[in-house]
């Protein structure tokens, strides 16, 4: 049963019956009430946005579909892998069985399946060809994201002890370093299951014979910097740091998705590296907005900074003395149907800056297209 919170006096977000009904609330039914109302902000948003014409065929549906399926095949594939072993998955599901905060497991097909679908998307407005090596690694990449994500927003204690060695485990900075990278910890299945994705992804991206070595070590390195920084972005520690953190964390991984792909090709003629980074960076936040917005009410429950709460925090001066007061006014300022006509704007908006950006770019735009059109579905669908 959700815990039920003391009522702090505030006054109500909006004003009205409404507001104030929703404001005497137990914490524990305004987020019910607040579940409610966000499903249907996000419906209005989904609707909105499907009017946006696209090329990508309409077939999100059918594609996003697949996602798991694809992604579970590799991941058995994967699991054969000698940095895996076909016992780590199962290790870790086990573990998940009995304890909740690693159900993360149960979307690792989805995230492979989305990796390797970003990772042809890239190479098929690039190259106009596809190396399903690369793909792979991008697959890599998306579900030792999504371990790392787990981990730190579910158990962050766990990993704490091994947040260093991980970081050289997966940025390897000097030439010299063992391949290999650290051993991986033993003392729980779940960190143990992190080095070893890592080092997979590692070993898969130096058999694409990848020769950008020198922006794809930085770019990592800040995607895990994002990440880790982001463990500590609870109500308790107050919102006095840079929304820029809560952007990165999905900006940078996607950026290293990209680099991967990029594989021994180097950038084809024509397109500037800053150019498309500047589309990716949108498209990343353009993600960012549509997960956020999904998991806002989810987010307040556990008391968790994201973009929206941040942004709301920041615009409506949310003073607070105990996390619960800040829980209490973020979940009550839903009620307003001005919240909800700001929110799908800011959506709208963040699809038209991806839109701009992608204008500019001398590539093909179907293949973007579909990948927009994917995401919209996969969050809101």
């Amino acid at each position: 049963m959700p815990e039920r919170l003391p009522v702090p006096a505030l006054d109500p977000p909006g004003g009205g019956p409404e507001a104030i009904r929703w404001a005497r609330c137990p914490v524990s039914q305004l987020a019910d009430l607040a579940d409610v109302v966000l499903a249907d902000i996000v419906g209005r948003l989904h609707t909105r946005l499907r009017e946006v014409p696209l090329v990508g065929g309409g077939s999100a549906g059918e594609r996003v579909g697949r996602f798991s399926e694809n992604g579970l095949a590799l991941l058995f594939t994967l699991g054969g892998e000698p940095e895996l072993g076909s016992d780590c998955l199962e290790r870790c599901r086990h573990v998940a069985e009995g304890d909740a905060r690693f159900s993360f497991i149960y979307s690792l097909p989805r995230s492979a399946g989305f990796g390797a679908a970003l990772g042809d998307t890239i190479q098929a407005a690039l190259f106009g060809e596809i190396l399903p090596s690369c793909s792979q690694v991008a697959a890599l990449l998306n579900v030792f994201m999504t371990v790392l994500d787990g981990l730190v927003d579910n158990v962050p204690a766990l990993l704490g002890p091994h947040r260093d060695a991980l970081v050289t485990a997966v940025c390897g900075d000097a030439p010299q370093a063992d391949p290999a990278g650290p051993q991986p910890p033993d003392d729980h299945p779940f960190n143990t299951l992190c080095f070893l994705v890592a080092a997979l992804w590692r070993r898969k991206w130096r058999e694409t014979g990848g020769t950008n070595g020198e922006a794809v070590t930085p770019a990592i390195r800040s995607a895990l910097f994002a990440e880790l920084a982001d463990a500590g972005a609870g109500f308790a520690g107050g919102g006095d740091f840079s929304e820029e953190i809560l952007y990165d964390r999905c900006r940078w991984p996607v950026w290293v998705q990209v680099l991967a792909c990029l594989g021994p090709r180097g950038w084809p003629p024509g397109v500037a590296p800053a150019a498309f980074q500047r589309f990716v960076f949108r498209v990343a936040d353009y993600t960012t907005y549509l997960d956020d917005l999904c998991d806002f009410v989810y987010d307040c429950r556990i008391r968790h900074w994201n973009s929206i709460s941040h942004a709301w925090w920041r615009r409506y001066q949310l003073s607070y003395d105990r996390p619960d007061q800040l829980q209490r006014k973020l979940l009550a300022r839903l009620a307003g149907e001005e919240t909800a006509v700001d929110l799908i704007q800011l959506g709208l908006e963040r699809r038209a800056a991806v839109s701009e950006a992608m204008a500019s770019l001398p590539v093909p735009k179907e293949p973007l297209e579909r990948l927009l059109e994917d995401l919209t579905h996969a969050y809101l669908g």
